[in-house]
């Protein structure tokens, strides 16, 4: 069956049947073109038991594929609820994220302006959501933040709430890799408490590091905010639906709870060590001047989600990885 599905994907009738019946639940995923909105979306859609209103801040290649797959997309404006607020009154669950990044992209301003200031719009437009919710008598909300992020917002937003604490996505690692001798690869930064998040910046200087460089370099600098020895947590983003797939059908037992999405802790020495085993080029981690770090427990995340990618299983599907480092 499930070979006939991937053969037929939305034109499966059995797949359809199960999109439009009435006693179809319906999910309503905001960022739906994010990279954990995306994977939300996906994960509903393959269960054939849902109905998914994905909603974007403007149509793109994503919420094409989105739309092939039988996703209701619609584009909203995240500063005006009035242009979302209609679209959850339906919803049997909401899947609620941030988009710090996006923000921060459109913004002009000097660092460290323009990273706090897109982390509160950021916490303004969760805010709002969640009034929406509210308003509309949501049953239940599922919010993926990150560390630190403050999210008491989502306690009034339904009876029901589950929020997960996601830990870094492993794909963060792609706004740290940086051809050696380029602008900042080797620098020594002094990142006074490293465990929060380096400036949104530095993501867009990687890339366009990355794009400067005609093919890809023998020889990486893999710049993290952190000293080389710190452990990281990460998990594959591309899995987030499954950890809202398990809050949303657990019958309770996530209910008004934390959980915690973490598949593997590795310090940038061992991510250096594993580019450098994937893809035979050279690649070291570059020295900070600072210690901290914790070292959670994985295997709590595995009780929640029993499918987990270690790095080296998601480096291995990543095409942007392969494209960037040439293997």
């Amino acid at each position: 069956m499930d070979k006939l599905d991937a053969l037929l994907g939305p034109l499966n009738p059995s797949r359809q049947a199960a999109s439009t019946a009435p006693s179809a639940r319906r999910i309503v995923v905001f960022h739906a073109e994010g990279e954990k909105g995306s994977a939300v979306a996906r994960e509903f859609i393959a269960v054939h038991a849902w109905r998914v209103r994905g909603l974007v801040r403007r149509h793109s290649e994503v919420s094409d594929v989105l739309c092939g797959i039988q996703v209701e997309v619609r584009t909203v404006d995240w500063d005006l609820p009035a242009s979302f607020v209609g679209h959850v009154e339906s919803a049997d669950v909401v899947f609620l994220t941030s988009d710090v990044r996006a923000i921060h992209r459109a913004l002009t301003l000097p660092e460290p302006d323009r990273t706090n200031t897109a982390r509160e719009a950021a916490a303004r437009q969760l805010a709002h959501a969640c009034q929406a919710c509210k308003r509309a008598g949501v049953d239940r909300v599922v919010v993926c933040a990150e560390a630190g992020e403050d999210v008491t917002a989502v306690e009034r937003a339904a009876s029901k709430w589950t929020v997960i604490r996601a830990s870094a996505p492993f794909s963060a690692v792609l706004d740290w890799l940086r051809p050696a001798g380029s602008v900042g690869a080797d620098s020594s930064p002094d990142r006074s408490g490293a465990v929060a998040p380096r400036s949104l910046a530095d993501a867009d200087a990687s890339a366009h590091a990355h794009a400067d460089a005609s093919a890809p370099a023998e020889s990486w600098v893999l710049n993290a905010p952190l000293p080389a020895d710190t452990p990281i947590p990460g998990y594959a983003a591309e899995l987030t639906g499954k950890y809202v797939l398990a809050a949303a059908t657990a019958k309770g037992r996530y209910d008004c709870k934390e959980i915690e999405a973490v598949s593997q802790v590795l310090t940038p020495t061992e991510l250096a060590g594993l580019f450098t085993s994937l893809s035979g080029k050279a690649v070291s981690a570059a020295p900070v001047l600072v210690k901290g770090g914790y070292r959670p427990d994985p295997k709590a995340s595995k009780r929640v989600v029993s499918e987990q990618w270690d790095f080296t299983q998601w480096a291995l599907q990543s095409a942007e990885l392969k494209k960037l480092l040439g293997f």
